[in-house]
């Protein structure tokens, strides 16, 4: 399996950063094979969905744009750039398939973003799932893995 955690709470040194070895540590308990790209920020997410087809993502709805923030990411708060993403995602702008299953992380959601998030969820996007932080990786993955089966 292949997923993209898209994350800016993972640091720069994966070794030290608890939710990307704990990801990797429970897909080796469970026996799932594949490999974890990591995005730190907005940009690395656009573009590594747009060159890679992923078997699951797992998006922060709540992260810095980068460096050089692309055009659709420029003037859009912190806060939002995530849900943007997501929102071309479920367009089918990008590489990947629109149904792959996805869950969205998020910590201190604004309501407006919860209300947006909850009508994505519930409009024929089985596949995408929220997660409210502080999470366990684990469980994660078991949503990730029982959406993938469901599709």
């Amino acid at each position: 399996m292949k997923i993209l955690f898209a994350d800016d709470d993972i640091s720069h040194e994966p070794d030290k950063d608890w939710m990307y070895t704990e990801l990797l540590a429970a897909m080796k308990f469970k026996d799932i094979s594949g490999s974890v790209d990591v995005a730190r920020d907005g940009q690395a997410t656009d573009n590594m969905l747009s060159t890679t087809e992923y078997e699951g993502i797992i998006l922060d709805i709540q992260m810095g744009a980068g460096e050089t923030p692309l055009q659709f990411l420029d003037n859009i708060p912190r806060y939002r750039i995530g849900l943007e993403i997501l929102k071309k995602i479920i367009r089918g702008e990008y590489k990947n398939n629109q149904k792959t299953p996805l869950i969205v992380l998020t910590g201190t959601a604004v309501a407006e973003d919860l209300r947006e998030l909850n009508e994505i969820e519930a409009e024929k996007n089985s596949h995408v799932k929220v997660c409210m932080k502080p999470i366990e990786m684990e469980d994660v993955l078991d949503k990730l893995c029982e959406l993938s089966k469901s599709l």
